[in-house]
Parts: C-alpha cells; structure tokens; sequence
C-alpha cells in the first residue's frame, strides 16, 4: 500500500505541473498574439494621426496665403504615396491641385521637419501655379511665399531618405483562403510565432500557413 500512495502522488504531482505549464504556455501565447495585434494598431493609429495633421496643415496654410496674398487655391488633393529621395511634390493635373508626401516620413523622427517646412515648401509651390506672378519653380518670389507661410525657403529638404527600392513581399494564405502579402519584418514575426487577423474575414494567419517567397 505505501508504494501504490507514493506511485499515486507523484502522480498527482506530475499532473500539477504539467497542467501548471499548459497554463504558463496559454497566457504566453496570448500575450504574443495580443501584442502583434496591438502594435500593428498603434502604427495605423499614429499614421492616420498624422496623415490627419497634415492635411490640416495644407488647408490651415491655404487659408493663409488666401489671407496674405489674396490667392485662392482650389481644393486640393492630398496623397501619400511618394518614393524615392523626395519629401514631397506639387502639381497640378487638368485644373486639380494635388500634393503627394513620402509615407516614411510619417513614422520617423522627420515627422517634425516634413510637417513644419516640407508642407509650406509644397503650398508655397501650388500658391505660385495659381498666381505665378508670386513666384515660379525656386525663385526669389516662390521664397517670399514659402516663408510667409511658415518654411526656411530652401530648396532642398534635409532628411535622409533612400533611393526609391522595390519592396520584397512574401504571400501568405490565411485561413480563410485570402492572399496576404507582408513584408521581411511581419513574415519574421509570424515565423517567431505571432498570429496576425486579417480584418475583413477574421482569417488569421500564422507560421502553419502556406506561404510563397518572391523569385
């Protein structure tokens, strides 16, 4: 009888700790998989954040130039899709006024100097087209504008960007059949174990998941 009690408790014992661990495993991956989804919210969150003062800043400062120099600019269309070396372009295409900004200014320390110099730089640009008496390409007029509206003037903007690369995509197919390209640093993640939802189907993704590199 001792020696079928002694079996029984390390049993018990044995059934602890490995249900003990089951639960430390639970909580671990929940932790991960809360935490990929919570910092890829907090990077779209602080992107539309700033997405948004932006385009503030464009109609605070057409407001502006309507003030000081009696130029009304239509309204203009403001994207974020610019690559390569340049912070920022204006432009004006069958009688629409557009801006477009480089996307990788909006997620780094250059925030500042693309929100306070980049966009008048830019305004400045379309408040010339308009009335090019003002001023035209980089001249003397065009930086009276620029400055009156807040930027240094300067021609050229002083962030350090990248030549303008074709980004590597890897496809993942989710759970519910969607084709999902992600970039090194997610597919890293995925592979570490994180679990990404695809919002419009719930479809999670996961290192289980097929997926194809490029060629």
């Amino acid at each position: 009888m001792p020696s079928d009690l002694s079996i029984y408790a390390k049993s018990l014992i044995l059934l602890w700790f490995w249900t003990l661990n089951c639960a430390w495993i639970t909580v671990y991956w929940f932790h991960v998989q809360r935490n990929g989804d919570y910092e890829m919210m907090t990077t779209a969150n602080l992107r539309r954040e700033r997405m948004f003062q932006i385009e503030t800043k464009v109609k605070e400062l057409l407001e502006k130039a309507k003030s000081k120099f009696l130029v009304e600019v239509p309204p203009v269309r403001v994207y974020f899709d610019l690559r390569g070396r340049a912070a920022g372009q204006a432009g004006v295409e069958r009688g629409s006024y557009y801006l477009r900004f480089n996307p990788v200014l909006l997620r780094d320390e250059s925030f500042q100097d693309l929100l306070e110099d980049t966009v008048p730089h830019e305004v400045a640009h379309l408040v010339c087209f308009k009335s090019p008496l003002l001023g035209r390409n980089h001249d003397g007029g065009w930086k009276r504008v620029c400055r009156v509206l807040g930027g240094t003037g300067e021609r050229c903007h002083k962030e350090n960007l990248a030549p303008a690369r074709k980004t590597v995509k890897i496809v993942y197919t989710a759970t519910c059949g969607t084709k999902v390209p992600v970039g090194k640093a997610i597919h890293r993640r995925i592979q570490q174990g994180m679990t990404y939802t695809v919002r419009k189907t719930a479809g999670k993704i996961d290192r289980q998941c097929q997926y194809s590199l490029p060629v």
